[in-house]
């Protein structure tokens, strides 16, 4: 930032939190509007800067400690958070993690620490485009975006693999956790296998439904299957209860 002065040189790194209110849950954030330029730009005080650049001037070089680093620091955030806040670019915010009532989602179980990575890099780069509406700021933030959807869709579908060779050991081996495996389910309540799982189950219940024709000739039906119902169905007699004694 240059303001009038010579030698006088500031670099400032913009952070996404510019004060956190605890009592209220209320978050303040930085966003350039372009429309307002002129507007931060006439609110810049003149007097406290030059205030500023004397004491950097007249800094001991050799006797400068975080104290006054940190003074020269807050005196020089002090003016761009006045001067933004008069060109109506400093909003205020209420985190969603803190509204009564609403639960925290919990990620996929697909979602590994690649995920994570290309997720905090892509939010990264979301709301430095949302602050400075730049062209360079947007070209990150598609490229980031795009990262971060085929990191996704690579694990997703690495997971989606991994569950089916899972299902089909577990169909004949263990059928127990077959089923539990199967009647998984994620935190909103659907199938943790969704459509994945489909074509093995289609396997498995074509083969509970084939038959071999060799077994099945050794089954002899009666050709009225009423003499079946009328065996089942009548009574008791008492040389059977002996029988059975």
């Amino acid at each position: 930032m240059y303001r009038g002065y010579t030698g006088c040189s500031v670099i400032l790194e913009s952070v996404d939190t510019l004060s956190h209110d605890d009592n209220s849950n209320v978050v303040y954030k930085s966003k350039w509007k372009n429309n307002n330029a002129n507007v931060f730009l006439e609110n810049l005080n003149d007097e406290n800067i030059h205030d500023l650049v004397e004491k950097l001037e007249n800094l001991d070089v050799n006797n400068i400690n975080v104290e006054t680093v940190n003074n020269v620091i807050l005196n020089c955030n002090s003016i761009i958070k006045n001067a933004a806040d008069k060109a109506d670019m400093i909003l205020e915010f209420k985190p969603k993690n803190s509204r009564p009532g609403v639960r925290s989602k919990k990620c996929k179980p697909y979602f590994n620490q690649d995920c994570y990575l290309k997720r905090k890099a892509y939010r990264k780069c979301k709301n430095l485009h949302w602050r400075l509406q730049r062209a360079e700021t947007k070209e990150n933030l598609i490229a980031s975006s795009r990262e971060y959807k085929r990191t996704l869709n690579k694990q997703f579908r690495e997971y989606q693999k991994s569950v089916i060779d899972k299902l089909k050991n577990l169909r004949k081996s263990d059928s127990k956790a077959y089923w539990s495996l199967l009647n998984k389910c994620d935190t909103k309540g659907n199938k943790a296998v969704n459509k994945i799982a489909m074509d093995v189950l289609y396997d498995h219940f074509k083969n509970l439904n084939a038959f071999d024709e060799q077994d099945d000739n050794d089954i002899v039906l009666p050709n009225n299957i009423t003499d079946y119902n009328i065996e089942l169905n009548r009574d008791i007699t008492e040389d059977e209860v002996y029988i059975e004694k």
